[in-house]
């Protein structure tokens, strides 16, 4: 959620702000090494062609005396093999006297520049100039002043070539990045646009087959499942509370109904037991349903699946199922039970137990009138087998897919008061928590058939609450 006192930062100005500072710092610092490059290049260039003039002047003259007839052939020589060079020379003799005013092109020459010292030593000069003198084998001293300007023309032109050089990239990247900055805006935008949208109940996200590079697409995947599942408990929440409201109208207004017959008038004693029995009923009944509820959709269920504890499948059973037994005795039921082997476990006690009784009520609910209901507890084998049996209309095979949905109760439970479909449902659960399995069949009495299979030590196993 956004907020006015924090805005938060934005993706796409980051971008192009390193985009920017990258692409400068790449720019500038290929310029500068290119421009020393260059640099160095026009200076060792321009070394090597002092050195070279001054090699062909010690050939010329050896160790024989440098006269100014033959110093004046060889420099012109030496200047018109390389007529883009201007060239200037200076000579002394053994003694230091200076012959003649200067050689070459004297337009360059400056009066005392420079001077004979050092030799064999390139000296830049003020104006654009190098400089280098050398010692003759006859004793004589021989100087040559380069001009570098030209070269330095070159120089100027590659710096101003790299200075738009990286004007030009820092355009390009900033387009390109405001190009690539604002489609990935887009997608962002779509995609919160759409994730809106299906949190409003208006639509779905569709985008995995969109247009959209690798990493969005994954983001995208993983928005919709989450999405879907959020949609699916969420409505799978909104049915179990509606259902639940719509279940408990009925035995609530019956309460009252009973409770304003009972006190409309003055009754016997034997009336108002008769009555209160009735209404104490239900209300068991009711409390068994939202105990249900809250055990099956409690958001603390994971917490509470982390409980084992040792216990005696039937000792615990014959101890919780007395409610049953007197209910069955009271409607007319046969409540059977038969144990044996060993039926040891470890796991959730209560949860387990309340699976069990649940099965047994669903078998009382659709047992006709002096029906037969068996419980059958098997330990025998490396798991404990619970089966129970009873001679109600049976599931069909199409429904017991449903059969253990929260509030599914089936077709044949029409106009009658068969629980609220919430005992399967949380049987289920606490089977599948335990590791073990839940099955629905066909007794052979011709009712339906419930077995669970519990393994002795329980499966830690991730559970999401439903709701």
């Amino acid at each position: 959620m956004r907020t006015e006192s924090n805005p938060g930062w934005s993706l796409r100005s980051r971008l192009l702000r390193w985009l920017g500072l990258t692409t400068g710092a790449g720019a500038l610092t290929l310029s500068l090494v290119g421009a020393w490059f260059v640099v160095s290049a026009a200076d060792r260039q321009a070394d090597a062609l002092l050195q070279e003039e001054l090699d062909e002047v010690r050939a010329s003259f050896g160790a024989r005396e440098l006269d100014i007839e033959s110093f004046v052939e060889v420099t012109h020589m030496l200047s018109d093999m390389h007529p883009a060079s201007r060239f200037a020379w200076r000579a002394w003799d053994p003694a230091g006297r200076e012959l003649g005013d200067g050689f070459g092109e004297l337009g360059i020459l400056r009066p005392g520049v420079p001077a004979r010292e050092p030799l064999d030593r390139t000296v830049e000069v003020e104006g654009g100039f190098r400089w280098r003198a050398t010692r003759l084998e006859g004793g004589q001293v021989v100087g040559l002043l380069l001009d570098e300007r030209p070269h330095r023309v070159l120089v100027d032109q590659y710096v101003v070539a790299a200075v738009v050089f990286a004007v030009l990239s820092l355009a390009c990247v900033f387009l390109v990045g405001q190009t690539f900055s604002s489609r990935v805006a887009r997608l962002l935008a779509r995609i919160a646009s759409r994730a809106r949208e299906v949190h409003a109940g208006a639509g779905t996200m569709a985008l995995s087959g969109a247009d959209l590079p690798v990493e969005l697409r994954d983001v995208v995947q993983a928005l919709e499942e989450m999405l879907v599942n959020i949609r699916s408990e969420t409505e799978a929440s909104r049915v179990m509370i509606a259902g639940m409201a719509h279940e408990l109208r009925a035995p609530i207004q019956n309460l009252v109904g009973e409770a304003e017959v009972a006190l409309m008038g003055e009754q016997e004693p034997e009336a108002y037991r008769e009555a209160l029995a009735s209404q104490l009923e239900e209300l068991r009944r009711m409390g068994d349903a939202v105990h249900n509820l809250v055990a099956l959709c409690s958001a603390r269920r994971a917490a509470e699946a982390e409980r084992t504890e040792d216990f005696d499948l039937e000792r615990e059973l014959r101890f919780r199922l007395e409610r049953e037994l007197r209910r069955a005795e009271r409607e007319g039921f046969e409540l059977s039970f038969e144990a044996r082997g060993d039926l040891r476990l470890r796991g959730d006690r209560e949860a387990l137990l309340t699976a069990v009784r649940n099965l047994v009520c669903n078998a009382l609910d659709w047992s006709p009138e002096g029906g037969r209901v068996e419980l059958s507890l098997d330990g025998t084998g490396a798991a404990v087998e619970v089966r129970v049996d009873d001679e109600g209309p049976g599931i069909p095979v199409e429904a017991r897919s449903r059969l253990f949905e929260p509030f599914e109760r089936g077709a044949a439970a029409a106009g009658r008061r068969v629980g609220y479909g919430l005992g399967l449902a949380l049987a289920r659960s606490a089977v599948e928590t335990q590791g073990g399995e839940i099955r629905v069949t066909e007794s052979p009495s011709g009712g339906a058939r419930l077995e669970l299979t519990l393994p002795r030590a329980r499966a830690i196993r991730s559970r999401t609450p439903c709701c």
